[in-house]
């Protein structure tokens, strides 16, 4: 899931960069040559401290949400064993309202489990953003500073190695 958000976002930084230079390298390729870099968006993610930092911090929540859950559903498997050792021994409305009370600890349990799974992937939207973002006000002001035209995540460049590797072998073929 943390790849798909990565790519998403990777392609809104690149079409960015792209629009932001647009106009300019419009005007520049008929003038001199355009001045293109590229980045691998995937390593500077992966290898950027505030991510590993991110990372720990998150994992660390999980588990602190982790023990939550398992408390309550600690508490919901205890109120079940109660009732099936007291189950013969209570009357029919106190059977009936131990009942009720299991069926609104399970629903609550259910509802936390959802809770805690939303909680989860907006924490880590909102951390891959953050990081997005820094990676992207980096490469604007790399852009500046060097003067470069194009700043790109090198997936989103077409790698033709295989196709040129083919087409060559087929026109060298046919030559023999």
């Amino acid at each position: 899931m943390l790849k798909e958000v990565t790519v998403k976002l990777a392609l809104l930084v690149i079409f960015f960069l792209i629009l932001t230079a647009g106009v300019a390298v419009s005007r520049q390729v008929s003038e001199e040559k355009v001045k293109v870099a590229i980045f691998d968006l995937q390593e500077v993610f992966g290898r950027y401290q505030k991510t590993k930092d991110f990372q720990a911090e998150f994992e660390r929540y999980c588990q602190q949400v982790s023990a939550q859950l398992e408390e309550k559903r600690k508490e919901v498997e205890k109120l079940k064993e109660e009732l099936i050792r007291q189950e013969m021994m209570l009357t029919r409305s106190e059977r009936e309202r131990k009942k009720e009370e299991l069926r609104n600890k399970e629903e609550e349990l259910g509802k936390l489990a959802q809770s805690i799974q939303r909680e989860i992937e907006e924490k880590r939207q909102s951390y891959t953003k953050q990081i997005i973002e820094d990676i992207l006000s980096m490469c604007l002001l790399l852009k500046e500073e060097k003067g470069y035209d194009l700043i790109l995540d090198k997936s989103s460049l077409p790698d033709l190695t295989e196709e040129i590797l083919l087409k060559l072998n087929e026109k060298y073929k046919g030559e023999k």
